[in-house]
């Protein structure tokens, strides 16, 4: 279900300039940041290692060469 829902952000003058200075579309940017603090950011199947395991920690096994 996709429901729309309207919010007020009450911002700084600075925290606004600055927004406007560096993102073109302040609104999406706002959404992302809302939904990333409340869900989180999906991990894919291939980011969940991402760091823990490299090609050092591969281990040939000689009984599979034959």
């Amino acid at each position: 279900m996709n429901m729309k829902v309207r919010m007020t952000l009450m911002l700084d003058e600075a925290v606004v300039r600055k927004l406007k200075a560096t993102e073109p579309n302040m609104s999406g940017f706002v959404n992302d940041l809302v939904k990333k603090a409340l869900f989180g950011k999906p991990e894919s199947m291939f980011g969940a290692f991402a760091g823990r395991i490299s090609g050092k920690d591969k281990i040939e096994d000689p009984e599979d060469e034959e």
